[in-house]
């Protein structure tokens, strides 16, 4: 099976939090078992690409974005076991030191989201399953429904959203997502509930195949409202394809 696994922090290339352990470590396990699993990441500054003989791979091409264009430049090199790691590089959003913590990490996510969506397009690479991480990647699970519906390319392609922390949604203006076509008619009723805010979070929860968390026990406690995080209605009515897998 060929598979595409989107995380925002990697190790040992960058880690922020738990989720980089577990997208340095769980694609290894994954390939061991047979299969064709490639890790994307934005390409931060504060990377050593020296260190990790980081190479340029595809672009520059520039993508629509917000009233301009955005330059963008795919990097690769190998994780350990050697499983192939992709780097998405723009000189405006990504380089810088640090990974979170931006009064625009909504822009900086949903450009990453596209530009993972075009590398696709340039890489000889057709996943048949995209595993996205928490709320930075979650849109990709959004364009990636949205393009099914008119490339038959994508009809083909199922998503997983893994749930890492409930706690940070990424939650933000509508004006963020319209460089992919999204406007306020496109708003979820939970969304539509909270002020007109985008909920990354609950936009991969509603438009993925299937959502993931980190144990089965966390899966039935986010079904909850003391657990949920706001969110707890919409993942209870995900629960046929909602699954606790322990890293």
């Amino acid at each position: 099976m060929k598979i595409l696994y989107v995380a925002a922090e990697v190790s040992p290339l960058v880690k922020v939090g738990g989720l980089a352990d577990v997208a340095g470590s769980l694609p290894q396990a994954i390939q061991r078992l047979g299969h064709d699993i490639r890790v994307v990441m934005p390409g931060y500054g504060r990377i050593d690409r020296d260190k990790y003989g980081i190479q340029p791979l595809v672009g520059p091409f520039r993508i629509p974005f917000q009233k301009g264009e955005e330059e963008i430049t795919i990097s690769h090199t190998k994780m350990n076991g050697g499983v192939p790691l992709y780097l998405v590089e723009n000189q405006k959003f990504f380089a810088r030191e640090n990974v979170y913590g931006y009064e625009d990490d909504g822009l900086r996510f949903v450009l990453f989201g596209l530009a993972v969506v075009r590398m696709l397009e340039k890489i000889d690479f057709q996943p048949e399953v995209i595993n996205c991480n928490d709320w930075h990647s979650a849109l990709i699970v959004n364009l990636v429904n949205k393009l099914s519906e008119e490339e038959q390319a994508y009809q083909r392609v199922a998503t997983v959203f893994t749930i890492h922390n409930l706690a940070y949604q990424g939650i933000f203006d509508p004006s963020v997502v319209s460089s992919v076509g999204l406007d306020e008619s496109d708003l979820l009723e939970l969304e539509k509930e909270r002020e007109g805010k985008i909920n990354f979070m609950a936009r991969g929860i509603s438009f993925s195949d299937v959502v993931s968390t980190v144990s089965e026990e966390y899966a039935k406690e986010i079904q909850s409202k003391e657990y949920g995080a706001g969110l707890e209605e919409l993942l209870a009515d995900k629960r046929d394809r909602l699954f606790g897998i322990l890293n």
